[in-house]
């Protein structure tokens, strides 16, 4: 059997978005390792940097593993960046949320991160990095 041409296309996208995920982690754990971090630690510490969160919530929304999350958030409560505090909604399920030495590693990733952006922005035009977010949003809804 065949794919379709827009079948094709799909099996493109998906297989570029894999590489262009795998960029984007080396380049994160690049700049993550400025302060220390990796991009996981990053990426847990982006889910509840404006609100604390369980460990099954990052997860969720991440769409990562539970258990790859949990690894992650002990590592960092370890390191006292993260810190778990009770949930008053669920007693079993404790929230996660950053420490001050946390928020400052957050603030300063904030600044990397920012530059880091808006220097490969530059690079790319504006029209179709647009297409390509409503294109993965798009992608997203579909499959959840």
């Amino acid at each position: 059997m065949n794919h379709s041409p827009a079948g094709k296309i799909f099996t493109d996208l998906v297989l570029l978005t894999f590489r262009a995920n795998g960029e984007l982690l080396v380049a994160g754990n690049k700049l993550a390792s400025k302060q220390g971090l990796t991009s996981s630690k990053w990426q847990v510490m982006g889910a509840i940097d404006s609100s604390p969160q369980t460990v099954s919530e990052i997860a969720r929304v991440m769409g990562l593993a539970r258990q790859s999350v949990q690894r992650t958030a002990d590592l960092l409560v370890k390191e006292s960046i993260c810190e778990f505090i009770l949930n008053p909604s669920h007693k079993n399920s404790q929230l996660l949320q950053l420490t001050a030495t946390g928020k400052k590693k957050m603030g300063n990733m904030d600044k990397l991160q920012i530059a880091w952006a808006n220097n490969l922005a530059g690079n790319l035009p504006k029209a179709e990095m647009t297409t390509a977010v409503k294109t993965l949003k798009s992608l997203i809804n579909i499959l959840q």
